[in-house]
């Protein structure tokens, strides 16, 4: 998906949709809100009057311009109180807002979200964390669906408009951020989704394989002689469960090697499927034992995160 950022006049858009946003209990609309409620003569104030419109975290509220504006709707998102506004806000709004354009099949949109101007956080942060939100909130697996038609309705373009052209660099830098941490927690979601005769530790050694080629991580993978040979008794012990052969996987990112304290490590359980206690699990709680390698998968994305 295509993410724009651009300057102008918030009105003149032609676009499908404009997200805006507004705090519970609000007295008076700023910014972006402020200017779309003047150009459709007063909508948004009047349906926060009428109480239709409240503010409160994720509430969705959908007006059509009518030809009165050059965007087709103005979607307002509610953020809920001001003083318990943090970037999780913008995460969760971005996702409500994400499956609720896909669910009207809008093409383009623009977002005009902000949180509380009184500098908490920079139009950068804010702007990742849409991203984010937006990006993970319209997430499907679908892979293995031969049907699909549910994929259908996508939206081709998403941006952030701003009035200020000296904010661009620092917006895009979000955007660019917010793809990136997005990526690896979806790329985490498809390794957990995929059914246990799939993601083998054979898949997952090969998935580390691609990873370091692609982002110039470094990479070890210990076969199963290799930890008979340094002990790793309780591990194989483990690994006996399966016909699969154990593969344990090392990925090292050195992007300071020069400052070995700064150094983070990150361990991840990657037990492709969870067989132990099978007499003792009852059989709806089977099919989820899969996602023992979530923390493995966490890990693997990480360092993809990491590296770019």
């Amino acid at each position: 998906m295509d993410i724009q950022v651009i300057t102008g006049d918030v009105t003149s858009q032609t676009v499908d949709a404009v997200l805006v946003s507004v705090f519970e209990s609000a007295v008076n609309l700023e910014g972006p809100t402020e200017v779309l409620d003047r150009a459709l003569d007063g909508a948004i104030s009047d349906l926060i009057r009428d109480g239709e419109i409240k503010g409160a975290r994720g509430e969705i509220s959908l007006i059509h311009t009518l030809g009165k504006i050059a965007p087709k709707r103005v979607i307002v998102v509610g953020l809920g109180s001001q003083q318990a506004f943090n970037l999780d806000t913008l995460r969760y709004v971005g996702g409500e807002s994400a499956r609720f354009l896909k669910k009207l099949r809008v093409g383009e949109c623009l977002s005009a979200i902000q949180g509380p101007l009184d500098g908490r956080f920079t139009v950068g942060q804010e702007s990742q964390a849409v991203v984010e939100g937006f990006l993970l909130g319209l997430y499907k697996f679908t892979e293995h669906k031969s049907d699909k038609s549910s994929e259908d309705a996508k939206i081709r373009g998403f941006g952030f408009i701003h009035p200020d052209q000296s904010k661009v660099a620092e917006i895009e830098h979000g955007v660019s951020t917010g793809r990136v941490m997005a990526g690896a927690a979806r790329m985490a979601r498809d390794m957990v989704n995929q059914p246990a005769n799939w993601m083998t530790p054979t898949k997952m050694a090969e998935i580390s394989d691609q990873l370091a080629r692609d982002h110039g991580v470094d990479l070890t993978i210990f076969d199963k002689q290799e930890c008979e040979e340094m002990g790793m008794g309780a591990y194989l012990g483990v690994a006996k469960g399966s016909e699969e052969e154990p593969k344990f996987i090392v990925l090292s990112y050195k992007g300071d090697p020069g400052n070995p304290a700064n150094n983070v490590g990150i361990i991840g359980k990657g037990i492709t499927f969870d067989s132990g206690g099978i007499s003792l699990k009852p059989a709806p709680g089977m099919a989820a034992m899969k996602g023992n390698m979530a923390g493995g998968a966490a890990a693997i994305a990480s360092m993809k995160a990491i590296a770019q």
